[in-house]
C-alpha cells in the first residue's frame, strides 16, 4: 500500500508539473533579455580585438535586433494563447542562451570559423540585415493593427502578396546575413535552426489560412519562400 501511495504521489506531482504554464509574453522577455545579457557579458569579458570594427558591428546588430524583439513582445505582439507549458518555456530559454553564448564565444575566440569575411561581403550583409529587420518590424506592426480582422480576412499588400508569413522570411534572410558577416559555425547553425523553426510555424499558418478561406485564398501565394514554398 505504501508503494502504491508513493507511486500515486509521484505521478500526481509529475502530472501537475507538466500542466504548469508560463506567460507567453514573459517567456519572450526573459528569452530575448537573456540573449542580450549573455552576448554583452561575454563581449565585455573578452574586450577589444584587432578587427574591432567587426566586433562592434556584430555587437550592435545583435543588441538592436533583440532590443526590438523585447519592445515588440511587450507592446506589439498579441498572443492567441496567453500561456505556454513550463517545459517549452524552459526549452526556449536554453535555446537562446546557448546560442547567444556559442555565437559570442566563436566570434571573439575566432574558433570554428570557416574563413574571414571580406569587407565588401560584410558591408552587403550588414545592409541586408538592417533591411530585413525593418521588413520584419513592418510586418509585425501590420499583423498587430489587423489582429482583430484576422479571422475575417487574410492580409494582403506589399510583402504579404508573395508569401503568407513575410516576417518569417525576413528573419531567415536576416540571420543568414549575420552569418555572412562573421562566418562562424555557430551563426550558421543558428540560421539553420531559425529556418527550421519558423518554417514549421509558417507552414502551420499557411495551412490554416488555406483551410479557412478555401478557394478565396490566393493560389499563387507561397508559405515562406517566394515562388518556391
Amino acid at each position: 500500500i505504501m508503494i502504491d501511495e508513493t507511486v500515486f504521489i509521484v505521478k500526481t506531482h509529475v502530472s501537475l508539473g507538466l500542466k504548469q504554464t508560463f506567460s507567453n509574453r514573459l517567456t519572450r522577455v526573459i528569452s530575448y533579455g537573456g540573449a542580450i545579457v549573455i552576448y554583452d557579458t561575454i563581449s565585455i569579458l573578452y574586450g577589444s580585438r584587432e578587427t574591432i570594427n567587426y566586433y562592434v558591428l556584430l555587437f550592435f546588430l545583435w543588441n538592436v535586433h533583440f532590443l526590438k524583439r523585447l519592445i515588440e513582445s511587450i507592446f506589439v505582439h498579441k498572443f492567441r494563447q496567453q500561456n505556454t507549458p513550463i517545459f517549452e518555456a524552459i526549452g526556449e530559454f536554453i535555446y537562446y542562451y546557448l546560442f547567444a553564448f556559442w555565437i559570442t564565444y566563436s566570434i571573439h575566440k575566432q574558433s570554428l570559423v570557416f574563413t574571414t569575411s571580406p569587407y565588401l561581403l560584410a558591408f552587403f550583409c550588414t545592409c541586408l540585415f538592417i533591411v530585413c529587420m525593418l521588413i520584419n518590424g513592418y510586418c509585425h506592426l501590420k499583423l498587430r493593427f489587423n489582429y482583430n480582422l484576422a479571422n475575417d480576412r487574410y492580409l494582403s499588400g506589399l510583402f504579404f502578396d508573395q508569401v503568407t508569413t513575410p516576417h518569417y522570411t525576413a528573419e531567415i534572410v536576416m540571420w543568414l546575413a549575420y552569418f555572412g558577416i562573421n562566418l562562424t559555425l555557430a551563426s550558421f547553425l543558428f540560421a539553420v535552426a531559425t529556418f527550421i523553426t519558423v518554417t514549421c510555424f509558417a507552414n502551420q499558418r499557411h495551412q490554416q489560412y488555406k483551410k479557412r478561406f478555401k478557394n478565396k485564398y490566393p493560389k499563387n501565394r507561397k508559405c515562406i519562400i517566394p515562388f518556391l514554398f
